[in-house]
């Protein structure tokens, strides 16, 4: 299960100034699959279903309880749970965390220089020790990969792998349309 994280756009502060809001869905990856345009087909339907569920459910809701708890409580929970070691005790809600960012419209400079990538990363969340995110960029994408070392000790071999899977998309993209004409 991936954790994806979603920009909430038109959502303003109590104070109206303009707020950078986050809400969260959930997409389940079929890891068994071994067809890459099946795989891409499940993910991007799930992916419509959990807009639909997140879409009813209002991210507005899910901003207002979160509003709701004082900081303090919120903080004392969280260092609660990191100290019980719930994370290494229940099962996690999702495995990874994936994280799509647009990139800047424009070319970036850097003391004259046009910026060639721009390698995001994530946050590492406890329980959750895998990120990779993706930052498109002036018509590529830039994708970086974190892990926990006791979670996925072969970081290299999962960077390695989303490469091939792309591979592996676009070889069956080329032969489809081959096929089709």
């Amino acid at each position: 299960m991936a954790s994806v994280p979603i920009s909430v756009h038109g959502a303003s502060s109590s104070n109206g100034a303009a707020a950078n809001q986050v809400s969260n869905m959930f997409v389940r990856l079929p890891v068994n699959e071994t067809d890459p345009v099946e795989v891409l087909r499940r993910v991007a339907g799930d992916t419509r279903d959990a807009k639909r569920v997140h879409g009813a459910i209002g991210a507005d809701m899910i901003g207002d309880v979160t509003e709701l708890t004082p900081p303090g409580l919120f903080n004392l929970a969280v260092r609660t749970y990191s100290r019980a070691g719930l994370a290494e005790r229940l099962p996690p809600i999702h495995n990874l965390v994936v994280s799509n960012v647009p990139g800047p419209p424009i070319p970036l400079y850097v003391a004259g220089a046009q910026v060639a990538a721009i390698y995001p990363f994530g946050p590492l969340l406890e329980g959750c020790g895998l990120n990779i995110s993706v930052l498109s960029n002036m018509g590529h994408v830039d994708i970086g990969v974190i892990a926990c070392p006791d979670i996925a000790p072969r970081v290299d071999d999962v960077a390695s792998g989303i490469v091939d899977a792309i591979a592996e998309l676009r070889a069956a993209a080329n032969a489809a349309l081959r096929e089709a004409r």
